[in-house]
């Protein structure tokens, strides 16, 4: 999808609220013969890009087509509206390093025995061209058993993606959860039993003993 930049002249809030209820979004455009370039968008289209799992938009700027890295993207603090983006032009023969999202589907069955799936990394920085940037990486998770690990160089990468973590490093891992132990309760009246100290001794230990009495 094309979308249309249009430059901006005031920056700062206010401006930038004025932008939001004409239906646009404001944003930055970096570039290197853009520098930082203060812009807007339709707000409608760009989230149609998002949902769409797409990391670049075509964006087209005085009339001049070109790709954009979508960088940075800020939402309201309730998260569910798009306030500001940042998009970074890129060329299309050019690889690029992003960051691509982990997903896990399916439930393991130890899961049932205590299993506990623990989410080492949530996505993977990879290095390759603007058109080949995968939506994510999707991991099944089904089969996984208490002690099982599943590491980077298990991922299936598209032709044309590398990985730019080293290939052993835990992607996933299933363990049990740990328990600890309660201290036990002291019954009522009864003193708790402290433990004894080396060297200690016990009552009486050591105590010299009255020897026999010597008659005169």
């Amino acid at each position: 999808m094309k979308i249309v930049f249009e430059r901006r002249g005031d920056i700062g809030s206010r401006p930038a609220g004025r932008v939001r209820r004409t239906g646009r979004l404001p944003g930055v455009a970096y570039g290197k013969h853009l520098g930082a370039t203060p812009i807007s968008i339709d707000h409608r289209e760009f989230v149609a890009v998002l949902r769409s799992g797409e990391h670049t938009v075509e964006g087209v700027l005085d009339g001049k087509e070109e790709i954009y890295l979508i960088q940075d993207v800020q939402t309201d603090p309730l998260g569910d509206k798009v306030v500001h983006v940042d998009l970074r032009q890129v060329r299309r023969d050019e690889k690029i390093k992003v960051r691509v999202p982990i997903e896990t589907f399916g439930t393991p069955k130890a899961a049932l025995h205590g299993g506990i799936l623990d989410r080492v990394m949530v996505d993977l920085e990879v290095e390759c061209l603007p058109h080949q940037i995968p939506e994510k990486f999707v991991v099944s998770i089904a089969e996984m058993q208490i002690g099982d690990v599943i590491r980077v160089g298990a991922l299936a990468l598209p032709e044309g993606v590398r990985v730019l973590a080293d290939a052993e490093l835990p992607l996933l891992a299933l363990h049990v959860a740990h328990v600890e132990e309660e201290a036990p309760v002291p019954v009522e009246g009864e003193e708790p039993t402290m433990p004894k100290r080396i060297g200690e001794e016990e009552e009486g230990e050591g105590e010299e003993s009255p020897g026999p009495a010597h008659g005169k």
